[in-house]
């Protein structure tokens, strides 16, 4: 049986996935000649202009990897002994404040 953490953890790569898709259905149909507003609004996908024609420009300059949304979360900035040690802080005590961490 799966725990609520790992439940919560596969929902959102499942919605990053939907977006992905999402945004290369709306670069897609920029690359087939709609407008921005057309390629968004056929997607379903939340975006301005300047963030569209940005995200396309990026598509065509790093491919796919361009779509993956990355501004979330940033685990390579912590190393491995103090997110272990946070871990176990945290588990053992979940209710501790963070300014006494």
């Amino acid at each position: 049986m799966r725990s609520h953490q790992e439940e919560l953890q596969q929902e959102r790569l499942i919605k990053a996935a939907q977006q992905r898709d999402a945004k290369g259905q709306m670069i897609t149909l920029m690359q087939a000649g709609h407008s921005w507003q057309e390629a968004t609004e056929m997607a379903g996908v939340p975006l301005g202009r300047s963030a569209a024609y940005q995200l396309l420009r990026n598509v065509r300059l790093r491919g796919e990897g361009a779509l993956q949304d990355g501004r979330h979360g940033h685990p390579i900035k912590l190393c491995e002994p103090m997110r272990e040690f946070l871990e176990a802080i945290c588990r053992e005590a979940p209710h501790t404040p963070s300014r006494e961490v």
